[in-house]
């Protein structure tokens, strides 16, 4: 029972509240969506990992995993930043 308190709360602190503050989009604290309820779904098949299940539950959307990382970063288009078509950084200096 530890260990499973132990997981959401590392879950809520470490991932689920600090996730939407680092999406770059944001301004401010006040522009970050809240998570009005989180929801435990005990019973999930044993392929799905923990933290992608609750990401998907609490923000609506769906993890996907990406062949290449030097390209993740999204920019911040007020910045000034060299993008490639769909919005990523193609320079990370």
């Amino acid at each position: 029972m530890d260990q499973l308190m132990f997981s959401l709360y590392f879950q809520y602190e470490d991932v689920s509240r600090q996730d939407p503050l680092l999406k770059p989009n944001h301004a401010n604290v006040l522009e970050v969506p809240g998570s009005c309820k989180i929801i435990v779904v005990p019973k999930t098949t044993p392929s799905i990992k923990n933290g992608k299940l609750a990401m998907e539950i609490s923000y609506g959307q769906k993890l996907k995993q990406r062949a290449s990382t030097g390209k993740s970063f999204r920019s911040n288009p007020f910045l000034g930043s060299n993008k490639d078509k769909k919005g990523y950084v193609s320079d990370l200096a």
